[in-house]
């Protein structure tokens, strides 16, 4: 059934529910869908026609789509997360197993209402429901273990809803979408789930909390909505560790190295490091700085071989500022920054098999390296925890010849046997508190490149 167009101004989410939790405005869709995962792509289709969107609608399509897996597997079927959510290779034969078993069950419902230039769609499914306000409020604290152990499809999900609310059990929910496309969701917040003594056969009313615009280029925000209940609307704080958008995106797709990972909260003191190269590897491995994947850059042509951990601090850039560094410690003027990610060695005694990994790392000092008319510091810096190299809080504290081997590398990693002269030049080893000031400067060069990138491919997405 094609959608109506609906009169009247954006409201609130909370007020397309009555007290009983059932949605407010006509239908515009009810679809009755077989327990069984071949009929989601189908019924998200007829569902997006409904509310007059359609599959370009990435998001919106991601969240009903996912909240219909969700009824599917964990509700219909019955098939407990830990049991199926680990591997792709578990997940599909316990799927079909239970689809066999259940071939005549009870099916999903869905309905679609239209109230007030608001969309919202009911899914319910004939399973015990689950614990959701457990698992948003360790979506909304920022737990990691929940990618491990279930709660990645709520990320995903209010990525692409304006609001949404589960009933009591949690076998139902209803999702909030604006009818206008191109238009900007709210973020939500936060979900509640109050009992009302006074509703119709003392169903649950699903409260929502809903906050407009957009968290601060991916970083903690508080800011105040408006939380509806039997008593009205009172306002309410609540703050996310990153907008849902890009929450659901790193469950999606994987995050790019140099833009994708955050330095870390504590940075400089302590920063998360990408690791392209091991002590081990033959060859030069770097960043593709477009696509973010690990390529040969050349082989490893002579004995030298790199003495630690070696990657790049991301969201970070050599450039203006910290070549300006270089100029301000003595050196010569009009040099530039390489254009690069801040290099970083790491000091790790145990023994990492290959790169291609985060670690955490407390720099220490650095190198200030000149590769001709070029600034291009080298971090130093100690594996958080490591047994050996952990308690050094200063480059001071590394014996002379550890200090000697990386300038020594440095030097002649590029130098041919009879090439030409190498223009390479060590111009300064530098302390921890000195390493701080390089890695701020090159945290702010990142940002005047870079610093729009969120909002840039964000709108993108929302059209």
């Amino acid at each position: 059934m094609m959608a109506r167009e609906c009169a009247g101004q954006n409201r609130d989410p909370a007020l397309l529910l009555d007290p009983c939790g059932q949605p407010l405005g006509p239908i515009v869709c009810e679809v009755s869908m077989p327990a069984e995962v071949s009929s989601i792509p189908g019924t998200t289709a007829t569902i997006l026609t409904a509310i007059g969107r359609d599959a370009t609608d990435i998001l919106i399509s991601a969240a009903i789509g996912e909240a219909l897996l969700n009824a599917v597997v964990h509700g219909a079927l019955g098939l407990e997360t830990d049991a199926v959510d680990r591997d792709v290779a578990i997940l599909q034969p316990a799927i079909h197993q239970a689809e066999v078993r259940r071939s005549s069950g009870p099916p999903i419902l869905i309905t679609a209402h239209c109230a007030d230039a608001v969309y919202s769609v009911t899914i319910k499914d004939p399973g015990k429901g689950f614990d959701w306000q457990r698992a948003l409020a360790r979506v909304e604290a920022g737990d990691s273990d929940i990618f491990r152990e279930g709660g990645r499809g709520l990320i995903i999900i209010r990525a692409g809803c304006i609001g949404l609310a589960f009933n009591e059990t949690g076998n139902q929910v209803t999702l909030a979408f604006d009818a206008a496309p191109g238009s900007r969701p709210a973020r939500v917040v936060a979900v509640q789930n109050q009992s009302s003594a006074q509703a119709r056969d003392q169903s649950p009313e699903p409260v929502f909390a809903a906050v407009q615009g957009e968290a601060d280029a991916g970083r903690a925000t508080s800011k105040v909505g408006l939380e509806h209940s039997n008593e009205g609307p009172r306002e309410v704080e609540a703050s996310s560790p990153s907008p849902p958008i890009w929450q659901a995106l790193g469950v999606l797709f994987g995050a790019h190295p140099w833009h994708g990972v955050a330095p870390g909260p504590r940075a400089p003191e302590v920063v998360t490091s990408f690791i392209e190269m091991v002590p081990t590897d033959t060859v030069k491995y770097e960043i593709d700085k477009v696509c973010g994947l690990l390529r040969v850059d050349r082989p490893q042509k002579y004995s030298n071989a790199i003495p630690t951990l070696y990657g790049f601090v991301p969201q970070t850039l050599c450039a203006e500022r910290v070549a300006a560094r270089y100029h301000e410690r003595g050196g010569r003027a009009g040099m530039a920054g390489d254009g690069d990610p801040l290099d970083i060695c790491v000091l790790c005694e145990t023994p990492i098999a290959h790169g291609n990994v985060l670690v955490e790392a407390v720099p220490i000092g650095g190198l200030r390296m000149i590769d001709g008319d070029e600034v291009d510091d080298k971090i130093v810096a100690v594996l958080v925890g490591d047994a050996a190299y952990g308690r050094f809080v200063d480059i001071e504290d590394c014996p002379q010849a550890l200090r000697e081997r990386l300038r020594h590398y440095f030097l002649t990693y590029k130098q041919a046997p009879e090439g030409p002269r190498s223009t390479v030049e060590i111009a300064e080893v530098y302390g921890r508190e000195e390493a701080h000031e390089v890695i701020r400067r090159s945290q702010a060069d990142y940002q005047e490149s870079f610093g729009g990138l969120i909002d840039f491919v964000t709108a993108a997405l929302r059209g």
